[in-house]
């Protein structure tokens, strides 16, 4: 048996999760992150058949709106540009 140790930054059920919790409890930080770090990344685990496509299509462009939100409002200051 491997012992492998597994950090989680968050764990939902997805059964009572509606897909704009999903988003504000995972990508939401990872946007926010990005303006101090420059890399984030959103990993999700499902089995196959469960649902991921349906959960992750939206999260790109609410992802994009966000970013550029903070941009215009919070950073516009700070030299950030698309490239």
């Amino acid at each position: 048996m491997e012992k492998d140790k597994f950090v989680f930054d968050n764990v939902l059920n997805d059964q009572e999760v509606t897909n704009d919790e999903f988003y504000h409890e995972t990508v939401v930080p990872l946007v926010r992150n990005i303006f101090e770090c420059t890399k984030a990344t959103c990993f999700a685990y499902w089995p196959t058949g469960s649902g991921k496509s349906f959960t992750m299509k939206p999260l790109p462009l609410k992802a994009s709106r966000d970013i550029l939100r903070l941009m215009h409002h919070n950073y516009q200051n700070q030299g950030f540009q698309f490239l």
